[in-house]
């Protein structure tokens, strides 16, 4: 069924349709399933009966397990609605050009980002509704939150730093012509691009972020720090660049690091180095010291900090950073990326493809 007839079944209700992505709720440790539900309607329903419900999602044709429920979505599970084109599946997904997809959020849910007197606000606002910046850097907001209508248009920075929003669409930000300044943490995991053409003036973008599909290449020129993979496709259409972000370690020399990333392959491992091996003297307990470790020894070019929770810290040193695989589901104990991954500055500058501004 058309995207518009799904849309005007649930007019009368307090759901929002989001037509750009789809929303992998079936792969949510959180999330409720229920069989064979034949309108998207009436999944949306079960979610508005679920107290701590926020997203829905539902496909046909009608199977078992075809309507999912939750209160918040992982980056990696927010899909743009290009992928419905692909033969593969996704965890806790059939194959996706076999089903159509529908999902979106309950707006009455939603929370205010400048409370009024009558709502709490989830955001620091500032400024006034010609002039404003907002701040959401609540970790327990799951959603972005309604801007006020009227300030809308006069919002110039947003700061999502430190929060839990992992999808930023035109419909969820609204019209926000005049934003000049977007920063966002490692919990997104979906740019709408129309959410860039949109806003003409907005220059700065950055970002501390894993997934490679979050700019499309026609935008990427008004950016400084936009970075890609070897394999990633720079025709004009593509959504395969990623802004990034590099740490300084030391004398003022950055390393590049990718959050949630772990290169693989035991083949082009140098070493292991344990947090403050006493063997090797070091302190692995950053990605900063573990690229300061990396760009010190011998045929190191790559490296990947294991930080996760139920492990102790260590420090895997690569000669390449072939076999890299993101896994978005694992963190630290203070609540950080389980891995982080990077390369040296001398990498960076001899191979010339880590980084790069793209233009067409």
């Amino acid at each position: 069924r058309p995207l518009l007839e799904v849309q005007e079944q649930l007019e009368p209700m307090p759901f929002v349709l989001e037509d750009s992505l789809i929303l992998n709720l079936w792969s949510e440790s959180n999330a409720s399933v229920a069989d064979s539900v034949a309108l998207t309607r009436d999944c949306a329903a079960m979610c508005l009966e679920d107290p701590s419900c926020l997203f829905f999602a539902h496909r046909l044709p009608v199977t078992v397990r075809n309507c999912a429920w939750a209160s918040h979505v992982s980056p990696g599970n927010v899909l743009p609605r290009s992928v419905q084109l692909l033969p593969y599946g996704r965890r806790g997904m059939p194959e996706l050009r076999n089903y159509t997809y529908y999902g979106g959020w309950i707006e009455t849910r939603q929370p205010e980002a400048c409370g009024d007197g009558r709502a709490p606000s989830a955001c620091d606002c500032r400024g006034s509704d010609v002039s404003a910046v907002v701040s959401c850097e609540d970790p327990g907001l799951r959603i972005m939150p309604r801007l006020p209508p009227t300030w809308t248009a006069g919002v110039r920075e947003l700061h999502l730093v430190g929060s839990g929003i992992t999808m930023l669409t035109a419909r969820l930000v609204g019209a926000t012509g005049g934003l000049r300044v977007l920063h966002f943490g490692w919990s997104m995991g979906f740019l709408e691009p129309a959410l860039l053409r949109n806003s003409p003036l907005l220059a700065v973008i950055s970002p501390i972020v894993g997934p490679s599909n979050l700019l499309p290449v026609g935008s990427a020129s008004r950016f400084t720090n936009v970075c890609c993979s070897r394999s990633a496709s720079l025709t004009v259409g593509s959504t395969e660049l990623s802004p990034c972000e590099v740490e300084p370690v030391s004398s003022g020399v950055d390393c590049g690091q990718v959050p949630f990333l772990t290169y693989w392959g035991e083949q082009y491992l140098i070493n292991e180095v344990p947090a403050d091996s006493r063997r090797y003297g070091w302190s692995t307990a950053s990605p900063g010291d573990c690229c300061q470790l990396c760009r010190e020894t011998q045929g190191c070019s790559h490296w990947t900090l294991d930080n996760r929770l139920q492990t102790p810290p260590r420090c895997y040193l690569k000669t390449h950073g072939r076999e890299a695989r993101y896994n978005r589901l694992e963190m630290s104990r203070d609540g950080d990326p389980g891995f982080v991954s990077g390369w040296t500055p001398e990498y960076r500058a001899k191979s010339g493809e880590v980084s790069m501004n793209v233009s067409l």
